[in-house]
């Protein structure tokens, strides 16, 4: 049997085998949610991946005679190191084939002595490729219903490996779900009334027309509330913020997405990110979007019934005066309009403690949960 190689992924080739090597180990696999081929590939690319900028980056494949047997993309973010004080490494979009076990092993390994020559102190992942909140954790409960848009689903095993490597420091993530017959409506409205008037501040729908005024409002908000609230994500550049922009044009329904304002001077307080879930139509695609796989798009996009809440932020001042459940109130409305049935609240972090109140309090079921490993390289 020929060795294993680890190899670099550098070329327009390598990305591809990186993408396509997902549909080799789910194909047949109804609960898997794919991405477009062209979208993995961009994450690979600091051109189209705004977030590689932070720090060195690597991306690896496993392979034997030229077959791809493993991945993973790793890197150090520098910023949140800086602004954190800490030396940590990270790494995102990990597979491996089952029976193939010492690949994962030996690209683990590689990542990890990547981190070590960069100075890091700790690896932890799988985290999101993007500094957002996209394939967080690995999937450890929840594998009777499907993956929505842009969450992780892998093989019941990926835990055990990774815990026989060495990443013993677990951190978990809950998903929840909300289904519109269990929304208490009427609660929420006399809650959002109260809150507003006495608090000072008001809701509106993002304006695309001004996208650029929008886009430095929600980076301002940002800046003030990611680093109290989210211990994996630092503040986003306004680049940044117009790259994710620019890729998000494509799948976001400008109807979901809110701002709140202060009423005295309109300054941003809070937004939320909510995304129509794509995953049923993504699973019809095959990874690629070419003349027929865009005529399947637009067929099943009419179809979408779900939705999946990636983030909500809330600046310090106005923290625990309900702004998010105003917002969500919105959502609710328009949703509701729109035939939207369901949302997902995906992912949570389990010390998070005011916002899976605050999810429960609106009837939200907790039905996934995800890991997040670490491992001590000193």
């Amino acid at each position: 049997m020929a060795d294993i190689r680890i190899v670099e992924v550098t070329t327009k080739k390598d990305r591809e085998r990186f993408a396509d090597l997902a549909f080799r180990i789910y194909k047949g696999d109804p609960g898997w949610c794919p991405m477009l081929r062209e979208d993995v590939a961009a994450y690979l690319r600091p051109e189209t991946n705004g977030f590689l900028e932070n720090g060195p980056f690597v991306v690896l494949l496993a392979e034997r005679d030229g077959v791809a047997l493993a991945r993973v993309m790793a890197g150090i973010d520098g910023k949140s190191n800086r602004i954190r004080g800490v030396r940590n490494a990270w790494f995102s979009l990990f597979e491996c084939r089952e029976g193939e076990e010492e690949a994962g092993r030996l690209l683990m390994e590689r990542t990890a002595a990547f981190a070590r020559e960069h100075g890091a102190e700790r690896l932890a992942g799988p985290l999101s490729p993007t500094n957002g909140d996209e394939f967080k954790g690995f999937l450890k409960e929840g594998r009777d219903v499907p993956a929505p848009y842009l969450c992780s689903w892998n093989p019941a095993w990926y835990t055990d490996f990774f815990l026989g490597l060495g990443f013993t420091d677990v951190h978990r993530l809950f998903g929840y779900r909300i289904d519109k017959e269990n929304l208490p409506l009427e609660r929420y409205e006399r809650v959002v009334a109260y809150a507003k008037k006495r608090y000072g501040y008001h809701v509106d729908r993002i304006d695309l027309r001004n996208l650029d005024r929008e886009l430095d409002d929600i980076g301002e908000i940002l800046r003030q509330s990611i680093l109290e609230s989210w211990e994996d994500m630092t503040p986003p550049t306004i680049e940044e913020l117009r790259k994710q922009a620019d890729s998000l044009k494509k799948v976001a329904d400008p109807a979901l997405i809110f701002i709140a304002r202060a009423d005295d001077d309109d300054r941003p307080i809070g937004f939320d990110l909510i995304l129509p879930d794509y995953a049923d139509v993504l699973r019809r695609l095959d990874g690629r979007m070419g003349p027929i796989g865009a005529l399947k798009f637009l067929w099943y996009k009419r179809r979408i019934r779900g939705v999946r809440a990636f983030a909500q932020f809330v600046v310090p001042e106005f923290k625990h005066k309900g702004v998010m459940s105003a917002i969500m109130l919105e959502v609710f409305r328009l949703g509701l309009e729109k035939g939207y049935a369901w949302a997902d609240a995906s992912t949570v972090g389990v010390e998070n403690g005011p916002s899976l109140a605050n999810i429960e309090s609106i009837g939200a079921r907790r039905y996934k949960e995800y890991w997040v490993m670490g491992r001590d390289l000193r």
